[in-house]
């Protein structure tokens, strides 16, 4: 009952409770997660039946949209024929106190545990430039070895080009898929954060 009512004091005098130590920045010593700006699930479901991609897509080269057996897990499946590929895009606006920094953390699986290329370039688009055509800047070519039937592999945190891009502005990241393998890439998630 003590510890209780200190805790209520503490909440009237700072306007919030106090924390615990060792977690957060005001808990002595932890560090804060990264902010997400984009959440990353690249298809949904409803009801066991596809819905859409969680993107944006031209009228070609788009990935397909399935769901898992559990109904409401959603993918994107990306072709990987070492080609053209498929090509899918995300949209966000920029905090007005965006840090400057873009990384992207990749969860995906294939039939094939051949490594493939996830290009992925960014541009932005300015307030008089809504519009008009978005000038990607050069992909950044990330490689990983996805795991096989299901076992989700991580590509966590890697940096990308950000030029152009500034706090306020509109950011559309572009996705695609290189590689040899004649299986598909199985992207569950595209997460940005900063």
């Amino acid at each position: 009952m003590k510890g209780l009512i200190l805790a209520l004091a503490a909440i009237s005098a700072y306007g919030q409770a106090p924390m615990p130590g060792g977690g957060g920045t005001s808990g002595g010593g932890g560090t804060s997660a990264a902010r997400i700006l984009i959440p990353g699930p690249t298809a949904v479901c409803q009801a066991g039946t596809v819905a859409a991609i969680s993107g944006s897509t031209g009228s070609a080269n788009a990935p397909t949209p399935t769901c898992e057996a559990d109904g409401f897990s959603g993918y994107a499946s990306f072709a990987n024929n070492g080609g053209t590929g498929n090509v899918m895009y995300q949209r966000v606006d920029l905090p007005q106190d965006w840090t400057g920094a873009l990384k992207l953390n990749i969860a995906a699986w294939s039939a094939s545990t051949t490594a493939v290329t996830v290009n992925v370039s960014t541009g932005c688009v300015g307030v008089a430039g809504v519009t008009t055509g978005i000038t990607f800047n050069s992909p950044n070519a990330l490689t990983f070895t996805p795991g096989a039937s299901s076992y989700r592999t991580a590509l966590a945190a890697q940096a990308l080009t950000a030029t152009g891009c500034a706090s306020g502005r509109e950011l559309v990241v572009k996705y695609s898929i290189v590689g040899t393998a004649s299986y598909p890439l199985q992207v569950l998630s595209l997460q940005v954060t900063e």
